[in-house]
């Protein structure tokens, strides 16, 4: 099992998070889009963060989040947007971080929302 999924349609953060996630000690997953991760998450597939950006087609990152939250109740979530959303996102018991932000911010809070076992 992946540790954190990271959806997001843009290609160059995913890239970018290819680099970051690892950097934190988790395996990631890549979805491009909400869709393909409540996918996933329709077939029983859960990871143990979810982080996600807002901004994309088809489904946007609350309307994952409140899609997750409704499957799996105690899925830790970050949602990320260079929109303020904090309080929507935190309304559904997700972290949240706006874009542009520093990596290390990213990481810390990765490393903060990550299940403890």
């Amino acid at each position: 099992m992946d540790d954190v999924w990271y959806v997001d349609d843009t290609g160059s953060f995913r890239r970018l998070m290819q680099d970051l996630i690892p950097k934190s000690g988790h395996q990631v997953r890549f979805f491009s889009d909400g869709a393909e991760a409540y996918a996933a998450l329709q077939r029983g597939e859960k990871p143990k963060l979810l982080v996600t950006d807002h901004d994309m087609p088809v489904m946007k990152g609350l309307e994952l989040i409140a899609a997750a939250r409704k499957m799996h109740p105690d899925l830790r979530m970050i949602l990320l947007s260079s929109l303020d959303l904090k309080i929507e996102a935190e309304a559904l018991g997700a972290a949240y971080l706006q874009k542009p932000f520093l990596h290390a911010a990213f990481i810390t809070l990765v490393n903060d929302w990550y299940p403890k076992e």
